[in-house]
């Protein structure tokens, strides 16, 4: 077993880190020299520099670290591991820094942020969980026996990925969502990543976690370090949802920005599946009072809004609003949209740039690009190059003034592309650092400023964004059904209140599904809620349905907030969750059918946290009635509704939803059971 294992040492498995001296060999093994255990201040100082961190109390008070200074015998390599705990937060945070203390360049090739060997485990069979898909179908969970040999996940183009999250685990095979012992990796990084588990002859396992080393390499100079990514363990007997909570405490104690670690999120109509690039001031305003009715509380004018922007094929860079869409401009539209009641937000992408634009026939060497070849084109555009100041001043400049200029409470900011043709190995990292230095300066100027992020839907949703971006576009599938198994595989790694999602027109346009008001609405209640449609083409019956949902959401958002979110027993075509308050004297409960089942045995839903002696009253909520048609199913114990369940009343046709409001109910007598 080796803490951090060196290429070329009679290990066979992978190496942790891996470094090429300038006469071309390779840097050696690494010899324990001496530690020091640090606190507070101090133990802060040594965060990853350039690189997301915690903040777990607004100050530097929480942090407690243990670092271990190693050195290659042959000297010119020393490499400090970090072990940091942050107090009442049940993970444990690592990462490395690499110093050039020889006198010759040295070229770094991969560095992982952690490795870990697990105890070998051949008599108790073992799983392994990803998350992974593709645009529109992110983080899906995916498990399988964990076998001798490599598992290795990667992203490469430039983001933490579509189509693998920056995250792996490993399961005792029995494990369920609340029993069973589960370990997870992940990084707070939100570039290439590369996590993998090794099992080798003797069933050890090695987790490791760190930046993708495909194409990555790093020059250093004398005396100069590399730091890596901060990588996030944990580790539960209870479960995936055991995970969760670690981890969802995490994000919210320690990750998120403080500013919005205990605000509530508002309720977003955004106008991109309402208008596409068609926006213009007078349907901007008339979507807001639509949302205004219906009780949303901030409106988004997505893509489309700038000059020339009538289609994905120009105009990114050129950040001024298009005058023959807002003649007046933005600063009176958003006054109007505040007039009715609603704050105002704006859809941007900073970080692409239009081969037809001003900005690219100004500063084509801006963009990203290695010499001597062409660039790829993607949905038309270009990826600017974040390494260098230059871009990143003029970015701060162009997004300052959109700020000044106008009272914009929010932005979608989105990356709709991968990068490719980096010039050197290390491009896309410094793209990276670049891309972190934007939004920390950003956010210092705006503190008040809501960030969503975005990447083409779920791209980069990651540890690393949301030390900036509280929240993100889970996903740019908005087709209900669809959704839940997205939403299912990103509660693991995210809380509900970091996750955007709105209830979208049917039919679907992705999809051409159509489904209920109802349904499509409960799939979106517990996490950030919102609108992606036209409203003034809904039925009167579905706005009725949505009035509800957006009163159902301002009473329970901040129990959602700050509950613990608990994925339930699934069955086959068959999504349950709920979310159970601080206390556990309040639920939510969730359940949605995908496909109706003939002549099918009774369902029930069990619950799962609650206090099994207390009495709770379960009422069925009836989305269709305004509230009025509300009733309490049952008032019995927490030991029945967790053993039992509550049942569920058989129904005809597809995408059927049920929502409950569980609430105790410590002074009722038991009237019924399941």
């Amino acid at each position: 077993l080796r803490e951090y294992p060196s290429w070329g040492t009679g290990e066979m498995r992978e190496p942790a880190w891996n470094a090429r001296r300038s006469d071309g060999s390779l840097a050696g093994d690494l010899l324990y020299h001496s530690h020091q255990i640090l606190s507070g201040p101090e133990a802060a100082a040594m965060r990853p520099q350039g690189l997301p961190w915690v903040h777990p109390t607004g100050d530097d008070g929480g942090f407690h670290t243990l670092q271990i200074d190693c050195r290659d015998p042959a000297g010119g390599v020393q490499i400090s591991l970090f072990y940091s705990v942050v107090e009442g937060v049940p993970v444990l945070l690592r990462w490395c820094r690499l110093v050039n203390s020889g006198s010759e360049p040295l070229e770094v090739r991969a560095l992982a942020s952690a490795s870990v060997d697990l105890p070998a485990a051949v008599d108790y069979p073992r799983d392994v969980l990803t998350l992974n898909g593709a645009w529109a179908r992110e983080r899906h969970a995916a498990r399988g026996p964990l076998v001798p040999g490599l598992h290795a996940l990667e992203s490469r183009g430039g983001a933490s990925g579509h189509q693998h999250a920056p995250f792996i685990a490993v399961l005792d095979h029995e494990t369920t969502e609340n029993h069973g012992q589960a370990r997870a990796l992940s990084l707070i990084y939100s570039g290439n990543h590369r996590h993998s588990v090794e099992v080798d002859q003797y069933g050890v396992a090695r987790m490791q976690a760190g930046i993708g080393p495909a194409g990555f390499s790093w020059n250093l100079e004398p005396g100069a370090s590399l730091d890596t990514p901060a990588a996030v363990l944990t580790w539960s007997a209870d479960g995936l949802n055991g995970v969760s909570a670690n981890l969802h405490t995490f994000v919210r104690q320690a990750l998120l920005p403080p500013r919005w670690r205990h605000r509530d999120r508002p309720i977003v109509v955004n106008s991109w599946e309402a208008h596409y690039f068609d926006v213009n001031q007078d349907n901007v305003v008339a979507l807001a009072r639509e949302g205004a009715a219906i009780g949303a509380e901030l409106l988004v004018v997505d893509d489309g809004w700038f000059s020339g922007r009538n289609d994905d094929r120009s105009s990114l860079g050129d950040w001024v609003p298009d005058t023959g869409k807002f003649p007046r401009g933005l600063a009176p539209v958003a006054r109007e949209v505040e007039q009715l009641g609603l704050q105002f937000g704006l859809w941007v992408e900073p970080e692409m740039v239009s081969p037809d634009s001003d900005l690219y026939r100004s500063h084509p060497e801006w963009a990203i690009a290695a010499p001597g070849r062409r660039a790829t084109e993607a949905r038309n555009q270009l990826v600017l190059d974040l390494g260098n100041p230059a871009v990143q001043e003029h970015l701060f400049t162009v997004l300052t003034k959109l700020l000044e200029d106008a009272p914009i409470r929010y932005f979608k900011w989105d990356m709709n592309r991968n990068i490719t043709e980096p010039a050197t190995g290390e491009t896309m990292h410094r793209y990276i650092l670049g891309l972190y230095a934007l939004l920390d300066r950003l956010t210092r100027a705006f503190p008040d400023l809501l960030i969503e992020g975005c990447a083409g839907g779920g791209g980069r949703f990651d540890y690393g964004m949301l030390a900036w971006t509280p929240q993100f576009w889970t996903s740019d599938q908005t087709d209900g059904i669809a959704r839940l198994p997205i939403q299912h595989g990103s509660s693991i790694l995210f809380p509900p209140e970091t996750m955007g999602a709105h209830v979208s027109a049917v039919p679907n346009h992705i999809l051409g599904r159509t489904t209920a008001a109802a349904t499509r609405a409960v799939v979106a209640l517990c996490f950030n809620f919102g609108y992606e449609l036209d409203l003034a083409k809904e039925s009167d019956a579905d706005r009725a349905v949505y009035r509800r949902f957006s009163g159902l959401y301002r009473e329970l958002r901040s129990m959602l907030r700050t509950g613990r979110f608990l994925r339930l027993r699934s069955t086959e075509g068959v999504y349950s969750w709920m979310v159970l308050a601080e206390g556990g004297g309040q639920a939510v409960v969730c359940r949605v059918q995908t496909q109706g089942q003939p002549n099918a045995a009774p369902a029930t839903v069990r619950l799962t946290g609650l206090d099994r002696q207390r009495r709770y009253a379960v009422t069925q909520v009836n989305p269709q009635a305004g509230g009025a048609d509300d009733h309490v199913a049952m008032v019995c114990a927490g030991a029945a509704l967790m053993d039992l369940g509550i049942p569920v009343a058989a129904t005809r046709g597809d995408y059927s939803a049920q929502l409950w409001l569980v609430t105790s109910h410590q002074n009722a007598e038991t009237k019924g059971t399941p």
